[in-house]
This record gives structure tokens, sequence and C-alpha cells, in this order.
């Protein structure tokens, strides 16, 4: 479930009060930065880790036995991300600079240990009273304030989930796996911060970091080409399937060679609804309408994006049908 934080967006139940302290926190301070470790304008490569809090469990947490929980801490920015299901994370962004970034939801990227890429597509807005908005791809973050998104892709890992990648501009933050447990101690050490505090490295302190977490590197620079290439660089994104259960083939056609498959033409729209369709190649007429159907009734999708916004798009897919066991 998601809870709701004052301004803020979609956090996890069991971390708002944290989350919301940290807020309130934020909401009385104007343009500084309370946050230490190092600062990132020094040191944008360094890998930090703190042994009494951050290690890896492999068997707790997750379906896959592996940390679902990654966090990214400087002087200058706190991010956290939390996969939630196949298709949804909920990524929290403090701005703890002195300027505006921009957030967009493309440029939040999962590797799985083989080296898949899994990438966000949008963000939902939690609620909205037009019905044709449902979904966003940028926000601006505003020096001292907190931003919750949850965000939607397709996040069926095929292996375990190793990496979560965030751009923000210029920069591409590798951000630090962690468990529950340390998940909640992170949010409860970054409520506790004294934002008033002048001694910034001190504040962090007092509440038990020494260090920062995740690693940043700036695109254009070799340290960074390995990870840029997992960014998408294309003005037009697809409409993303999140889910596609297949029709089943019925007796009466068990006769017919694989694959038994139906090319559907059709509309996504910008709410990620689906209409205008049209078989383009079909195999017979009992078949292309079970296809259409299927499409219709039990298949969801996440729309395209244009040059950073929503938009509706054709796509044109196939239709494969299983045969009962």
């Amino acid at each position: 479930m998601l809870g709701n934080m004052p301004g803020g967006g979609p956090t996890r139940l069991n971390n708002a009060g944290l989350w919301q302290d940290m807020y309130q926190l934020m909401s009385h301070w104007k343009g500084y930065s309370p946050v230490t470790g190092f600062r990132e304008s020094l040191l944008p490569r360094l890998w930090f880790a703190l042994p009494a809090l951050l290690f890896l469990v492999c068997n707790a947490g997750s379906a896959w036995g592996q940390s679902t929980r990654y966090v990214y801490l400087s002087d200058q920015r706190i991010a956290t991300v939390e996969l939630i299901d196949n298709t949804s994370l909920i990524l929290n962004y403090i701005n703890l600079g002195s300027s505006y970034e921009v957030f967009t939801a493309p440029m939040v990227v999962l590797l799985d240990r083989d080296g898949r890429v899994y990438r966000a597509q949008v963000y939902e807005f939690e609620e909205s009273k037009d019905p044709t908005v449902k979904y966003g791809v940028t926000e601006l973050i505003k020096p001292g304030e907190f931003k919750g998104f949850l965000v939607r892709g397709q996040f069926t890992f095929q292996a375990e989930p190793s990496r979560a990648l965030l751009q923000i501009s210029s920069r591409i933050l590798d951000m630090a796996p962690v468990s529950e447990k340390e998940f909640d101690l992170f949010a409860s050490r970054v409520a506790r911060l004294e934002l008033g505090d002048p001694d910034r490295k001190l504040a962090l302190q007092r509440v038990g970091f020494d260090r920062g977490f995740g690693e940043m590197l700036f695109t254009g620079t070799p340290e960074a080409a390995e990870l840029e290439k997992f960014f998408p660089d294309d003005n037009l994104l697809a409409p993303q399937i999140l889910s596609s259960p297949p029709p089943r083939l019925p007796g009466d056609f068990e006769h017919l060679p694989e694959p038994v498959q139906v090319r559907v033409r059709l509309f996504v729209s910008q709410v990620g609804g689906t209409s205008n369709f049209e078989v383009v190649n079909g195999v017979e007429p009992t078949l292309d309408r079970m296809a259409v159907e299927t499409v219709r009734n039990s298949w969801t999708f996440l729309p395209a994006v244009s040059n950073n916004q929503v938009v509706a798009t054709e796509v044109t897919l196939l239709v494969t049908f299983v045969r009962s066991e």
C-alpha cells in the first residue's frame, strides 16, 4: 500500500512517519543543504559504504533473495528506490542543493545480475480529477523540496535485480542496495538530521552517518560511458506492455501449425487505454476476433513517451495463441 505525504507523493507506509518528519523539517528550510558525507563537487566518483549499516542479505526481503531497495546520499541530494511489484516502484527524492533539478521517469533504470535492462516509462498521479491525465514524465524539483513518485514500468526480472540507476541532468546516480531493515534505519537517520546546524558534517555524524551512499558519475566522462548506454536516447519511447495473457487456442483449431498468431494494430491512449483495433494479418475470423478481444479486455499498457511527454500512438503487435495442455 501507498501512503501520502504532504505535497510529497508516494512513500511506503512503514516509512511514512520517518519521511514525513523529514519533509516537515525541510518545509522550514530554504536553500540550506544539511547532508554531509563528502561533497559531490569535490569527489564525484566515490563509492561509499558504511560497514555497520550496508551489507547484502542473500535470503531476505524479496522473491529473488536479493535487496529490492536502493539508496543514494550526498550533501546535494537524497534518493531512494523501492521495488513494489513487477510494474511499480516508489522513488523518493530530496533536493538538498541550491539549484532546480528535473526528474524524468525513463531515466530510472534497473539492471539484473546478467546485465539485462529494465527501464521505467512514466510516473502515475495518485489523484487526478481529469480522467484524461493519469501519467507524467518529468517533474521539476525545487531546492529543499521533497518529491515522491509512483514510477511505472516493466520490471519482470529474469534474474536477480542488482543495480538501480537514476540520471538527473548530467549526473548518473549508481545507488547502493540495502535490505529492508537497513532501508528503515537509513530513513530514520535522515529524519533526525538537524537541518539548521551550520556544521553539516557534524550534523550528519550526530545521526550516525560518516559517509554517503552510492556513486555519482558525470555523463560524457570515460567513467560514465558504461552506464550511459543503459539510458534511452530516443525522442519516442513505444508503449510498454505491462501484462499480456495469451488467448487459448480452441480445440477446433488444434490442427493449425505453430505458431498461431494474429497481427493486430491499435491505438494506445495517453492513459494506456486501447482503441481502433484492426487485424493486419489474420488466421481465421473466429481467431481474429478472439485475438482482438483478448488485447482489448486483458492486456494492459503504459502510454508512449515523446519528447518527455505522454502521447497517444499507434502500435502493431503479435497475439500468439497457446494450446491447452
